[in-house]
């Protein structure tokens, strides 16, 4: 099998990466699992719905994101953010070049943000920055 390589240039809309989401049954366990076990530190929290950890050291976040009791972890999997400056302009881009985009929609206080699926199927996310 012979992969082509293709070099284009990078879209400038992408700052920097942004977060990782993981899903929770219990979000106060899991924001004292991540605390007590890894080091991370809460930097907001909207009980029963999202927290963000963050972590000095490594440099990365996690928004722990709790879903209803008997839901599959497992079918969401994690997924990578992406910070950009300008969310709708990253999705018409993005749009040119053949990929679908979810809505964009955001949470009481916090940022904008969407998502698009992979080659493979892999939920990747958008968020703006503020």
């Amino acid at each position: 099998m012979t992969v082509e390589v293709v070099t284009r240039e990078a879209p400038t809309v992408f700052l920097k990466f942004s977060h990782i989401t993981l899903y929770a049954h219990n979000l106060d366990r899991a924001i004292a699992w991540y605390q007590e076990k890894l080091g991370f530190e809460a930097s907001s929290v909207v009980p029963s719905q999202v927290a963000s950890l963050r972590h000095r050291e490594l440099r990365v976040s996690f928004d722990l994101e709790q879903i209803p009791q008997g839901e599959k972890l497992g079918k969401f999997g994690p997924v990578p953010y992406l910070d950009t400056p300008d969310l709708d302009q990253v999705i018409a881009v993005l749009k040119r070049r053949g990929v679908k985009c979810r809505k964009p929609a955001a949470p009481k206080g916090g940022p904008r943000y969407s998502s698009f699926h992979d080659s493979e199927g892999n939920l990747l996310g958008l968020e703006e920055a503020k």
